[in-house]
């Protein structure tokens, strides 16, 4: 059991985090790999919680990099591979609504991010910070910083849960406390004291003021610490 601490917000990744597009992400990255010659495994372990057109510079530094993450994020969109809530993860929504403040802070565009989350069964976020909103993507803490300032709560009062190295390093950077959840990659090669498989190894609890106590349940290795 990890020790209950305290925070006031709630800051989510949303891919691997709140929902699992991985079969879809891993789809439309697969074929651009293809397409360009590039091994498909190099790619999507690369593009996991990075933005679009990073991903695209990474690889092809030559090219329209923004016309091109366009391209791909349509085809995202068009896809038509259900989308389902990471196990837990609607819960942890719900009582962050009801007792503390919490935002998505996600890779993907604005557009993209609505449509996930909706399809995930989630309810609009007060705050979504998306690729639209930054000019540095994870591992940059930058997304996240913004998200804290403008829920006008200190960085080391908020939680980030995240499920990729990238977006671990970004929330730690940025001064959260943070929680890996291994739905994306294992809990090895994620840089976080704590990694959970999935969200309903968290307990959150109401806290005295606006807020919300953290705590996780251990099954054999179901915690790093």
């Amino acid at each position: 059991m990890v020790k209950p601490f305290f925070v006031r917000a709630l800051l989510f990744d949303m891919d691997g985090t709140l929902v699992d597009s991985t079969p879809v992400v891993e789809k439309v990255w697969s074929r651009w790999a293809v397409r360009h010659g590039f091994k498909p495994s190099e790619v999507t372990d690369f593009a996991h919680g990075r933005p679009t057109a990073d991903v695209v510079r990474n690889f092809l530094p030559n090219v329209d990099a923004v016309a091109e993450a366009a391209a791909l994020l349509a085809e995202e969109e068009l896809d038509p591979t259900p989308i389902n809530s990471i196990p837990g993860a609607i819960e942890a929504v719900r009582l962050a609504n009801q007792y503390a403040k919490w935002a998505v802070v996600t890779s993907a565009s604005r557009t993209l991010a609505f449509l996930r989350l909706k399809l995930g069964g989630f309810p609009e976020p007060p705050l979504l910070i998306s690729a639209d909103d930054i000019s540095r993507g994870k591992p940059d803490p930058e997304g996240f910083r913004k998200a804290a300032h403008l829920l006008d709560v200190p960085p080391e009062e908020c939680l980030v849960l995240e499920d990729t190295p990238a977006g671990l390093e970004a929330g730690g950077a940025a001064g959260a406390r943070i929680i890996g959840l291994s739905t994306t990659f294992p809990a090895s090669v994620l840089p976080a004291d704590v990694v959970l498989p999935d969200l309903t190894y968290l307990t959150l609890e109401p806290g005295p003021a606006n807020g919300l106590y953290v705590s996780a349940r251990t099954l054999d290795a179901a915690i790093v610490e």
